[in-house]
């Protein structure tokens, strides 16, 4: 990550926005699922997760299998359309559908989602 730091390093102004603080907790994650080989399940109970924000790469097989995994905790998931992406707009687009339609999962875009709303 420090190499992204560097002045003039692409997407510094992104890496600086996400560098963890010393009261985050950070889970690294192995393989496509959130939870294989993580304590993920553990912190979410600890902390009686309801909602779920989930984002990154790849929407059609990290996310998919994250978000299938949290929809089977009974966890509500949104997944906001412009915060994850695939190879391709097409697998982007049918990975959307698919966890709307089998996970219950928002995909309303990032802009739209209402932060306060979520946090009661």
């Amino acid at each position: 990550m420090n190499h992204c730091l560097q002045p003039g390093a692409p997407g510094r102004r992104l890496v600086e926005r996400l560098v963890p603080e010393a009261t985050d907790y950070v889970v690294l994650k192995p393989k496509h699922s959130v939870f294989y080989a993580t304590p993920l399940d553990t912190l979410l109970f600890y902390f009686r997760a309801k909602t779920i924000i989930l984002t990154g790469l790849t929407t059609n097989a990290c996310i998919v299998a994250s978000a299938s995994e949290l929809y089977v905790r009974d966890l509500k998931v949104y997944v906001p359309s412009d915060c994850v992406a695939a190879l391709s707009q097409q697998e982007h687009r049918d990975a959307l559908e698919l966890m709307r339609k089998s996970f219950a999962v928002d995909t309303t875009p990032s802009k739209r989602v209402d932060l306060r709303k979520l946090v009661r």
